[in-house]
């Protein structure tokens, strides 16, 4: 047992060969194997199952986190309870995920590239980035009166913007709703991103100018 330094740089970075976003209920059909996991497909489903977001609730959890029991994990990897926690404890030492004790419930892993891996971007999204993202994401949905699904793609689509655009992107989300002869063809969030939708004539002209 033990992973080589090779295989823990993959679990940390995105690499040369960029990334997919695969939905969760087919890596749940992938991962319908009779054989043992290997150490890469158990860090996958690690980084699968913890939280996409921050949960509330008698047992909070912080998005990039899960819990579990010893028992419950190795029998779902096919492994012996000290092969898992040999396993576990060789991450936390190199720094890919971090173990508590929670009492009552088992452990809790926090996957420290957990960002890094969920948008691609080799540099973890900052504290005060993503709060900007998530207050940007709250107010284009609840203006909406809609759910929105894209929250990855969106965040991913957000971190590619400067300082200026995510200052417009939100100044003119309004304006650009009201735009629209019917609201029922209003771009997602990602869109409304990835195509620059919230510059506006003047905007374009004023950042040309600047350049």
């Amino acid at each position: 047992m033990g992973c080589e330094m090779k295989d823990f740089l993959s679990f940390k970075k995105v690499g040369k060969n960029g990334y997919l976003m695969v939905p969760r209920n087919l890596l749940e059909e992938v991962f319908s194997v009779d054989k043992p996991f290997t150490e890469a497909q158990a860090y996958l489903y690690l980084y699968m199952k913890a939280s996409f977001c921050n949960r509330k609730g008698k047992r909070p959890l912080k998005r990039g986190q899960l819990t579990f029991t010893a028992s419950a994990l190795a029998k779902r990897f096919k492994w012996k309870v000290y092969t898992l926690r040999e396993f576990l404890h060789t991450l936390h030492k190199e720094g890919v995920i971090v173990l508590e004790q929670m009492p009552g419930v088992g452990q809790k892993v926090t996957m420290c590239f957990y960002e890094v891996l969920a948008t691609g971007r080799e540099k973890p999204t900052g504290e005060s980035e993503q709060a900007d993202f998530n207050e940007f994401w709250k107010q284009y949905y609840s203006l909406l009166d809609r759910q929105g699904y894209d929250l990855y793609a969106a965040l991913s689509e957000w971190e590619k913007l400067t300082e200026e655009e995510k200052r417009l992107a939100v100044q003119n989300m309004v304006p650009y709703f009201e735009s629209l002869t019917d609201i029922r063809f209003v771009k997602t969030a990602c869109n409304y991103l990835r195509f620059k939708v919230y510059l506006r004539p003047e905007n374009v002209e004023k950042m040309h100018k600047n350049q």
